[in-house]
């Protein structure tokens, strides 16, 4: 048996750290928003987006205050990636609250 069978599900628990956070927040958010068609923010331009969300992602998660949470940024990628338009529009509480623990959210 293949050893990245055996660790499929022990890698699926684990969190992400800062970095891949930032990227697959980025990629997943930028997506959705290219999907809708609003990407207006960003120039009309995708990687103009993923550069500004990668940045800005990364920032939040390694600020000073931040307690980062890497199951909570794993949970945040896959809230966003299941997002519709709709969501978009009408915003949505999800994990991503929690990414810099709780008392960064409650600021």
């Amino acid at each position: 048996m293949h050893r990245s069978i055996l660790l499929a599900p022990l890698l699926a628990a684990c969190g992400l750290a800062q970095e891949p956070y930032a990227n697959s927040y980025a990629d997943a958010y930028c997506e959705l928003l290219d999907e809708c068609q609003l990407l207006h923010n960003f120039g009309g331009e995708l990687e103009s987006c993923l550069v500004a969300m990668e940045q800005m992602k990364l920032a939040e998660a390694t600020k000073a205050d931040c307690t980062y949470d890497g199951l909570s940024a794993r949970a945040c990628v896959n809230d966003v990636a299941s997002w519709n338009c709709d969501d978009v529009y009408e915003g949505v509480t999800s994990a991503c609250d929690d990414v810099c623990g709780q008392a960064a959210s409650a600021e």
